[in-house]
């Protein structure tokens, strides 16, 4: 039995993962943005 201490990484798998991370960085940013906007005082 040999021991493995890392798995290997499927591409696909982490591509995915950063496709979603980026998309919801993407959408919480606009929103920040919008709500902090409406607040500024003119």
């Amino acid at each position: 039995m040999k021991l493995e201490k890392f798995k290997q990484r499927d591409p696909k798998k982490v591509g995915i993962i950063v496709f979603t991370v980026a998309c919801i960085l993407l959408i919480a940013g606009v929103f920040f943005y919008t709500s902090f906007a409406s607040f500024e005082v003119k």
